[in-house]
């Protein structure tokens, strides 16, 4: 008599962990749809007044977008000759008080330094959105472009900064396209590092390196750890199908999300495609 009810007491365990599973995958789903942007982009805003401090002087520059805004960013020169200039998008976290300190790496060698803080971040107001990602990258461009040649313009994309400038890359003329820690996928970064489930609907920042690398005509390079934390080594290494014999993937063993700067791999890719 006590094997019906320990059966029937099964099926019920079963049948009210499916439903809790199901429960959970559909709550994960909504959570994500409806937090991405949160998920993707997590700046810090800066007071206007805030004083800015990196290791080489640097001007404060103000780009003016066509709906008002002004877009925020950091002019650091060389002080060697000037080989170029390395147009730098920056990861989703903070602002440019952090990114920019990443100067010295082109600086030291005989580059010019420029970047932008998106929309909600330092000093730059408003809201990013996959449109003003895009404008706002091209008017970065376009700023750096009446002062050097595009053969003399490194377009260097990090993290999720990499989206932003391989999609650049596929619109406007320059030496080389460096990328730090991309991604292939947004959506594949969300669903493994926050939310491991198939998410079944479209982004809507859409910055996928997948779909920009086949339409890049200039020479690529790829850096990734294999220890990143962030972005999965694994992640990068689907970008290699998309990428031509003109471009290169440097794996950094034991390599980080945050400390490829510490790396004589790193250091020494620089060194090929930059000089000393």
């Amino acid at each position: 008599m006590q094997i019906p009810f320990v059966k029937d007491f099964l099926v019920k365990i079963i049948k009210t962990a499916f439903y809790l599973l199901i429960s959970f995958y559909l709550l994960s789903v909504v959570v994500a749809y409806v937090f991405q942007k949160q998920f993707i982009f997590q700046g810090k805003s800066l007071p206007q007044d805030y004083k800015f401090s990196f290791s080489l002087p640097h001007e404060e520059v103000k780009l003016p977008a066509k709906d008002g805004t002004k877009i925020n960013a950091i002019y650091i020169k060389t002080s060697k000759t000037p080989k170029g200039v390395v147009l730098y998008f920056h990861g989703n976290a903070d602002n440019l008080q952090r990114w920019a300190n990443y100067h010295t790496d082109f600086t030291k060698r005989g580059y010019d330094f420029f970047s932008i803080d998106y929309r909600g971040y330092g000093k730059t107001k408003g809201q990013p959105d996959i449109e003003n990602l895009y404008s706002d990258a091209t008017m970065a461009y376009d700023f750096v472009k009446e002062k050097y040649s595009a053969d003399s313009i490194v377009i260097y994309g990090r993290s999720l900064g990499t989206g932003i400038a391989s999609q650049l890359s596929t619109r406007k003329p320059a030496k080389l396209l460096l990328l730090e820690t991309p991604y292939n996928t947004l959506r594949s970064v969300i669903a493994t590092r926050f939310i491991p489930l198939w998410l079944p609907f479209p982004l809507k920042y859409p910055l996928e390196n997948v779909l920009s690398l086949p339409q890049v005509p200039i020479p690529v390079t790829i850096f990734h750890g294999t220890k990143d934390e962030v972005i999965a080594y694994e992640l990068a290494e689907k970008l290699r199908p998309v990428l031509t014999e003109k471009d290169t993937f440097i794996t950094i063993p034991e390599g980080g999300h945050k400390n490829l700067t510490d790396f004589s791999e790193f250091q020494r890719g620089l060194d090929t495609f930059l000089g000393k």
